[in-house]
């Protein structure tokens, strides 16, 4: 039985959707790769992995635990009530939710750890409400007290707004339930109820209250929250959306009077004048605002009342909740530590006056190993005693499992029950269900619907095939093919199978009355695309395959080999998308040799400036060449020479052309190939050729659509069908970069909408063509777009986004009156008539338009589905009566051919349709690499070459040609609306003509398939050899939903999908303005909460601040773009699906090529089920303690000021306050008990104190001399302001939470130069991301970089059209670089060395560029780009530079003999070169900016990429050189590091530069190093950074590998290294060097990754492997066997014999040896790691030589004979 929600048929949709994607997009046009797709797909691992099945703990619920837990009566009492009122509290809750309050009430501190979804919030939130109430009960006095009882600190503002959501449902719930519960309970009608408050930087609104601010705030609050639509607020009362006001409308009406007033019986505090009048009881906010709040003076009330309140009574005590505790992790986590400790210092109180509860999902506790260290990292981060052990560790007790007693069935007995219809609806649903339970003799009492899942939640645990299947998934991933023998042991396979799919489908329906899910399961499938394809190319291996007329070896669809089992060398092929055309991707230079010329699959190393990337055409048989400018050549398979004489043709060698050595391409510099197709003719550019590696997010929008589509529906009411097309099927998408979610929303939209305008416009140009047969009409394009509309609003499309969604939406509207009015006239559409009403029709339905009709690839001619015709037959005989009187002889069917064939190629070479369509709309689907989007004048009398040589073999002459040409031209052209100089095919005269059933020929030239031929030509490039078309398998992915579309008729089958951005790059917003930022709004509409006309999201693309502590309620599936970096992200994002059961979740990673999502790809259960990492968190960290000393005493030393760190000017406090300061450091001390307060253990005495004042002053007083000798710099104004605390921040003195300190901004401007996104980076990451060329999506939009801007600095008086001007002219921003010439070495520094010499090679330095540090970015012109100019420039930043002078004091022996090891804090540059570091122009003026490509600046179409105060065009002028300077982007920050240095003794080893070992020894073991200790860490490998550096004395060479965390600031990883086993780090470097695959350098397996593409031509494993073992054990990799010598002399031994025939291999005993017969040496192949002496008897060649440079083995070998 074939079930459409079955697990098997899900997984099998998706897999067949990701494979035929593939085969469709790659493949299609290819006949040798269709043949072997299929096989080459279905290679274990390649594409897929077999599913797992897990499911949520079953945790153990305590019945009637309220009434039976050991608490305080008054409390049971309170909860009771709560319970009763159903506000967040169960009368049988989970007993770690009972656990965690007797442990409370028993004043204990806790931690909380269990599964996702288990009820955590309420282990700290009933505690909180009840210890209110009865303090509120049992003392009135200290109730009537202001101050935080409960401070809930959260990492991010995401889970701020969640918990302040649940608080408000809880205890600020709108019907008045709690306020009624409390005040029965206090019994006193006027007691002031519990009142709660977030205080973040999205609180309104920072600063001293202003009438003007309160206004506008008001204004916003009462548009958004009482205007609002009723059911609107209403589903935002309900999710906690809505303040917990008594009287809102009050509230605002006093606001708008400048009051902030709050009544006794709000729950809520709103603003941040409220809290610090009156002062919440419940204070939510972040750490970085906790932070702010104790050191800014205008919150300085909150404290004072919160002190008094905690010494009024000793039972007072403040309780702080710290939710998602594991994500306190190493230094951020010990700053949050000193950061509570700067708390109780505030407030002048001890530990004790504090109690903790901690809540975790992620924190393992199975052992007693595991709860030691739980136990430390509570203390480390509560600041408890570790005597003290008055806390509790409470986890979640699982249910025990058993299968005694339960009643075994046999599969067969469940077989006939259908799974989809568990699915449907209730009355289905519930049919079913008592179909399951009558095939099993079990009674089942007449029940409604509401009873069925209580029914199910008690009864079906009686099973023992139920209770298999819990215990064997419950936490634990189990692949899905060995489910079905566990649960039905006794069942044939394929039985057992499916009835395993009808209990994975009844059991999550399964639901207790407190609503427990029975079996929260979730599916987990793993997906990967291609990495490439890669052929051998020996036409005579045994594993050799054909097709197209080429016969190639073995395919492979990875890199990891070089050479195949046949001997043949493998290389990556790439092709003409157009035709399927096959070249050969390789390396070679661009000096022909008679000899020659070797063919590399990487570049190579230590090759000549003219080696350049070439693609070489694989030439079919019978193949006639097109071009005398093109070069035969036969690619010896063994050797990988490509010879260019004829006698190499018939030797089992592989014929290639070589293109036009001066073809080279110009946007691209270093890349050979031909400047058109030898296969098709057609031109290509820049684009045109592409690799088989699956890239973009096409592939992945495939498998989540599908994904989706296979979910079962969850809304089945026709009136909600309309708004949600869909029926609320949902998935949250993840991806790691804010970057990657930006681009994916966007493309994951662009795809659906052109997924279903295709079958809209071919399903409309079906029925226009019924209606012109029915009516006796003409058809024209310009008709299209009303029946388009019909369509969408027939079938409730969502269509397009931005301002082209509003204008769509509004032709909606049009559209549907006229139906409406049609319908009551029982009559139907005009669509000529209507036409006249759409004449300016949305820019993205145009779109949409020109890709369907002018896609080289993928146009509905493509699909065999349409073609244009005229539209009108007067117009065709018109023509023909025309030529008649000409004398050119045609006929009607030739002459619509003729046109046809005609129209397609304007379409296809110039998109030149549509003459109302703008030239934007046209750019922004097609960037023309040559001449203008339309016909040119000039061009209007040439017929396309191929058209003319096809009449001209009907015996057509030039003369009638022009003819045929001119009523083209005359009749179905006309100028441009936007463009008179250019002509377009006319709308009102052509129409789109399906022909699915016509005959459909294919040519074998271009591999065009067309609806007709023209006397036996292809009707696109003139082919001979075409035929007809039997079978349109191959273009069946994209053609058949078009089909199933038309067979079906109203449009039903067409689906749109609405996906958004929730990423951080949204959640700008001021207050005043928004009540919610875009983030929230969007996350609002996937949760089906519209505002105003918007639609519901069907598909959010997130980062990371959706994965923790966020309920989504009913969603069943999650997508994840990569593998997350750690498993407890995995899992986190997982358990955001299955929360409220109805069907099993489904969970989709789409694995990247790389190293870390390779290892979990291959072993899913490890980050399925595996256990997350132990939490720790570095407090005894000095540079941590010293920050946070600074921070106490200079803002204590401010307060007495008067004023504070925030507040604080930075030139006031140097000029002003400096020596007071002095002063009171001098007289500054503290007694013991403060003393041990403010410091971590290891630092709390008066030396450690006096160490840490004396530091900071000498600090200090070196940054002052730097900020007095450069006061404008530290200048405030009502613009830019430079705060004490940023300043110090930047300097490093005070704590930063390993946040970014040298953060820069993104900036989108609107219309009026205000700010309308600002995405924000760290410098460091900001100057590859960001810089110049660059691409970025923020909101759907495209923007190209091409400005170094901020938005403040247009303000700066004088310099409003030149903001860039101050900063070149300040040396702290413009500066010089020094770099060494010796380019293998790399030396760089922001200072010169001494003597001018380098202090690492001693060459000379240079000082060709200026470094500019960027203090901004903006797009080019300050606005978005076309989508298809977004064509990346790409440059990166190199390396890490770490080039301070060799220190070799501080580094200890770490117990190998050549490996020492160091903990250091220093500097570390980041340098961005451009384009073969060629650098970047930059205007000194107004900051425009472009790549570094030509010798002189070109600026075209750049501009300012601002708009200034005055609003008015800036007019800069970039053709004046004197503006531009040529610089690199960098950045130099302070950072802690691990360095290992391994000395190579220069006697032993091979230290030349170009040795070909070194180098690139020491790039691969960094590489594995990172990754090994970033397993070892349990951490992102992103997390840390790694480099190395090259440096001698006169005995030893030294390669130090250092690694730091990847913020500026640090994040206490790398520091950790040295103190957890070195054995093990360099253990799991080794591992990590030994390849699964065992490929023959490194490949994405083991190596190879996203960030390190730069340099994977250099990653060797072996190298590395040697470097590790001479550091580890002095030991030197062993001398070659004489087999593997003659394995590896082999291809130069055949490239010598062509060279010289008589040349030969001797094996004897003593060894190899050539011979020419005069001439006999003998020759030795040895590992490159050698240092060899001068031997002139004997041939001595490396092992990477021979490997990695053939060439110069060959000469050097050569020369000698």
């Amino acid at each position: 039985m074939t079930e459409i929600y079955g697990i098997q048929n899900t997984h099998k949709e998706l897999i067949n959707k990701l494979k035929n994607y593939i085969q469709s997009q790659y493949f299609g046009v290819n006949n040798l790769l269709l043949e072997v797709g299929n096989e080459l797909l279905e290679k274990d691992n390649t594409l897929y992995q077999d599913p797992y099945i897990e499911s949520n703990p079953l945790y153990k619920i305590s019945n009637n635990g309220l009434s039976t837990a050991d608490i305080p009566e008054n409390v049971r009492e309170i909860l009771h009530k709560m319970a009763d009122q159903n506000l967040g509290v169960f009368e049988s809750p989970y007993t770690h939710q009972i656990d965690a309050l007797e442990s409370f009430f028993h004043g204990r501190d806790i931690l909380v750890t269990t599964g996702t979804g288990s009820g955590k919030t309420e282990c700290f939130m009933w505690p909180i409400i009840a210890s209110l109430a009865n303090e509120a009960q049992s003392n009135p006095e200290s109730w009537n007290k202001r101050g935080i009882r409960a401070l809930l600190l959260y990492p991010m503002n995401a889970l701020v707004s969640d918990q302040i959501g649940r608080l408000r449902r809880m205890i600020g719930d709108n019907d008045g339930n709690f306020h009624s519960v409390f005040i029965e309970y206090a019994n006193d009608p006027n007691i002031r109820i519990p009142q709660f408050g977030m205080y973040t930087g999205r609180t309104p609104y920072p600063g001293a209250p202003q009438l003007k601010k309160d206004k506008e705030l008001a204004k916003t609050m009462e548009r958004d929250l009482l205007d609002g639509d009723p059911e609107f607020i209403n589903e935002l009362k309900k999710i906690g959306r809505y303040p917990a006001k008594k009287d809102l409308n009050e509230f605002i009406n006093y606001l708008k009077e400048g009051t902030h007033s709050t009544d006794p019986h709000d729950a809520e505090l709103i603003t941040r004048w409220e809290m610090q009048n009156y002062c919440p009881d419940i204070l939510v906010t972040n750490y970085t605002m906790l932070q702010f709040m104790l050191i800014r003076e205008i919150e300085t009330s909150i404290w004072d009342k919160t002190r008094e309140w905690l010494n009024a009574s000793p039972e007072n005590k403040l309780l702080i909740v710290i939710d998602e505790a594991h994500m306190y992790h190493g230094s951020p986590g010990g700053e949050v530590a000193l950061l509570l400790r700067r708390l109780m210092y505030k407030l002048k109180i001890n530990r004790d006056k504090i109690r903790f509860i901690l809540t975790s999902a992620s924190i393992p506790t199975e052992s007693t190993e595991d709860k030691k260290v739980i136990q430390n990292f509570f203390n480390d981060l509560t600041l408890n005693n570790s005597e003290n052990d008055n806390f509790s560790i409470i986890s979640g007790k699982k249910k025990q499992v058993s299968i005694k007693d339960k009643i075994d069935f046999s599969a067969k007995l469940i077989a006939d029950i259908s799974i989809d219809e568990f699915l449907k609806d209730e009355g289905e649903r519930k049919a079913e269900i008592e179909n399951f339970f009558k095939n099993l003799n079990f009674d089942i009492p007449d029940l409604s619907y509401a009873e069925i899942g209580n029914f199910l939640y008690e009864n079906l645990s009686k099973f023992a095939p139920v209770q298999r299947l819990i215990q064997y998934t419950s936490g634990n991933a189990i692949n899905f093919k060995e489910l079905a023998n566990i649960v039905f042991p006794n069942d044939p396979p394929d039985v057992a199978n499916y009835s395993v799919q009808v209990l994975l489908a009844i059991m999550p329906l399964a639901k207790s009355e407190g609503g427990q899910v029975l079996f929260p399961a979730r599916l987990h499938m793993f997906f990967r695309g291609l990495e490439g394809v890669f052929a051998c190319t020996n036409p005579n291996c045994p594993n050799k395959c054909s097709g197209d007329g080429i016969t190639l070896g073995q395919i492979y669809a990875d890199s990891g080999r070089e050479t195949c089992s046949c001997g043949g060398k493998i290389y990556e092929l790439i092709n003409d998308r157009r035709c399927g055309a096959l070249f050969i991707k390789g390396y070679m230079s661009s000096n022909i040799s008679e000899e020659g010329n070797d063919l590399w699959r990487y570049p190579g190393e230590i090759f000549s400036k003219d080696m350049k990337e070439i693609n070489l055409f694989i030439v079919p048989e019978n193949y006639r060449m097109k071009s005398n400018k093109t070069m035969k050549g036969w690619l010896n398979p063994k050797t990988g020479v490509v010879h260019f004489d004829d006698q190499y043709k018939d030797d089992g060698f592989l014929k290639v052309l070589y293109p036009d050595p001066r073809n080279e391409i110009s946007s691209k510099m270093g890349i050979l190939t031909f400047k058109s197709c030898p296969k098709c003719g057609g031109r290509i550019g820049n684009r045109t050729l592409s690799d088989f590696s699956t890239k973009g997010n096409e592939p992945f929008y495939n498998i989540v659509a599908s994904q989706l589509h296979t979910q079962p529906p969850t809304i089945f009411d026709e009136k909600m069908l309309i708004q949600q097309p869909n029926a609320g099927r949902k998935v949250l998408l993840f991806s790691d970069s804010r970057q990657k979610a930006a681009v994916l929303a966007k493309d994951m939209t662009r795809s659906a909408d052109d997924e279903a305008a295709r079958s809209a416009i071919v399903l409309a140009a079906y029925n226009l063509q019924k209606w012109a047969e029915q009516n006796n009409r003409d058809v024209t394009l310009e008709m299209l777009y009303p029946a388009f509309l019909e369509i969408a609003n027939n079938n409730n499309l969502r269509l397009f986004y931005g301002g082209d969604k509003d204008i769509f939406d509004s032709d909606l509207g049009v559209i549907k009156k006229e139906l409406s009015r049609v319908n009551r006239r029982n009559k139907g559409l005009d669509y000529d008539k209507l036409s006249g009403k759409f004449r300016n029709p949305p820019g993205l339905y145009s779109e949409q338009l020109l890709k369907n009709l002018c896609s080289s690839y993928r146009s509905l001619i493509d699909l065999g589905l349409c073609c244009l015709e005229p539209s009108n037959s007067d117009d065709i005989d018109d023509c023909i009566e025309e030529l008649s009187g000409e004398g050119v002889n045609i006929s009607e069917k030739e002459y619509i051919s003729i046109f046809s064939s005609w129209s397609n190629n304007l379409c296809t070479e110039k998109y030149a349709i549509g003459e109302n369509i703008s030239n934007r709309v046209r750019e922004n689907v097609f960037r023309h690499s040559h001449g203008r989007l339309g016909v040119e004048q000039k061009d209007l009398d040439k017929t396309p070459k191929f058209l003319k040589e096809i009449l001209k073999s009907q015996k057509y002459n030039d003369e009638e040609i022009d003819s045929i040409q001119q009523t083209l031209n005359d009749t179905f052209l006309g100028r441009g609306n936007e463009n008179q100089e250019l002509s377009y095919l006319l709308l009102n005269k052509i129409q789109l003509k399906y022909n699915e059933t016509s005959e459909w020929f294919r040519c074998n030239t271009c591999s065009g398939i067309f609806p007709k031929s023209l006397w036996g030509h292809c009707a696109r490039c003139g082919g001979e050899s075409i035929e007809k078309i039997s079978d349109f398998e191959r273009y069946k992915f994209w053609r058949e939903p078009v089909l199933d579309t038309i067979n079906e008729g109203s449009g039903q089958e067409i689906k749109t999908i609405n996906s958004e951005e929730h990423t951080a790059q949204l959640s700008y917003k001021d207050p005043r303005e928004k009540t919610w930022s875009q983030t929230e709004s969007y996350e609002m509409r996937f949760q089906n909460i519209c505002f105003k006309e918007k639609s519901p999201i069907d598909v959010l693309s997130c980062t990371t601040t959706m994965e923790v502590g966020i309920d989504i309620g009913s969603l069943t599936a999650i997508s994840l773009r990569n593998v997350p970096p750690m498993r407890e992200n995995y899992q986190q994002r997982a358990g955001r699906a299955g929360r409220r059961g109805t069907s099993i979740s489904t969970i989709v990673t789409y694995a990247q090529n790389g190293p870390h999502d390779g290892w979990y790809f291959n072993d899913p259960k490890s980050i399925i089920s595996g256990n997350p990492r132990l939490p720790w968190i570095d407090a005894e960290n000095a540079k941590l303690n010293k920050r946070h000393l600074n921070l106490v005493v200079l803002n204590d030393f401010l307060n007495k000021k008067n004023t504070d760190l925030a507040d604080c000017a930075t030139l006031s406090f140097y000029n002003e306050f400096f020596e007071d300061f002095l002063i009171f450091m001098g007289d500054l001390s503290y007694d013991q008990s403060s003393t041990k307060l403010l410091l971590s253990n290891n630092f709390n005495s008066n030396k450690s104190i006096k160490e840490f004042k004396a530091a900071l002053i000498e600090n200090l007083k070196i940054i002052r001399k730097t900020v007095i000798n450069n006061p404008e710099r530290y200048n405030s104004n009502k613009y830019e302001t430079s705060s004490l605390l940023d300043h110090l921040n930047s300097e490093g003195i005070l704590p930063t939470y390993s946040f970014p300190q040298n953060v820069v901004g993104f900036y989108i401007e609107d219309k009026n130069g205000n700010i309308e996104q600002r995405p924000e980076r760290s410098l460091e990451i900001a100057i590859s991301e960001y810089a110049p060329g660059k691409i970025l999506v923020v909101d759907k939009k495209t923007y190209k970089v091409g400005g170094i801007y901020s938005y403040h600095s247009k303000f700066k008086n004088s310099y409003q059209e030149k903001q860039a001007t101050p900063y070149f002219d300040d040396p702290n921003y413009f500066y010089d670089l020094y770099q060494c010439e010796n380019q293998e070495c790399g030396w760089t520094a922001t200072e010169a060395p001494k003597n001018d010499r380098c202090p690492f090679c001693n060459s000379m330095i240079k000082s060709d560029h200026k470094m500019l540090k960027p203090w901004g970015f903006a797009p080019i012109n300050g606005r978005s780009i076309p989508e298809s100019w977004a064509e990346v420039e790409y440059s990166y930043a190199e390396e890490p530079c770490y080039f301070a002078e060799p220190d070799q004091n501080d580094l200890k022996d770490i117990g190998y003999p050549h490996i020492k090891a160091a903990n250091r804090s220093d500097k570390i540059t980041v340098i961005n070169k451009g384009i073969n570091g060629n650098g970047f122009y930059v205007c000194r003026k107004c900051g425009a900016a472009e790549v570094v490509q030509l010798s002189e600046p070109s600026f075209k179409g750049i501009g300012a990429p601002y708009i200034p105060p005055s609003k008015r065009k800036i007019q800069c002028n970039h053709s004046d050189s004197s503006n531009i300077e040529n610089v690199y982007l960098g950045h130099t920050f302070n950072t802690d590091m691990v360095v290992f240095e391994f000395d190579l003794d220069k006697n032993k080893i091979n230290t030349g530069y170009k040795g070909l070992w070194m180098k690139n020894a020491a790039i691969t073991l960094t590489e594995a190093l990172l990754l090994a200790a970033s397993r070892n860490l349990d951490i992102d490998f992103s997390e840390l950074k790694a480099g190395f550096r090259i440096h001698s004395n006169e005995k030893n060479v030294f390669i130090d590998i250092y690694l730091y965390d990847s913020l500026s600031s640090g994040a206490g990883y790398s520091s950790e290294l040295l103190n957890i086993s070195l054995d093990s780090i360099f253990k799991s470097t080794e591992e990590t060097l030994i390849c699964p695959s065992n490929c023959e350098s490194a490949c994405h397996n083991c190596l190879k990754h996203y960030w390190n593409q730069n340099h994977q031509d250099k990653l060797d494993r072996f190298a590395a492997l040697d470097l590790l073992y001479w550091g580890m054990k002095n030991k030197l990799p062993k001398g070659l066997t004489q087999d593997k010598q003659k394995e590896l002399l082999m291809p130069l031994i055949e490239r010598l014999k062509n060279y010289n025939p008589e040349i030969c291999l001797i094996e004897t005993e003593n060894g190899l040896y050539v011979s020419n017969n005069k001439l006999k040496k003998k020759i030795i192949i040895y590992p490159a790691m050698y240092k060899l002496q001068d031997n002139t008897e004997t041939i001595y060649l490396s092992d990477r030589l021979v490997k990695r440079n053939l060439p110069l083995a060959y000469n050097m070998v050569k020369g000698i004979f």
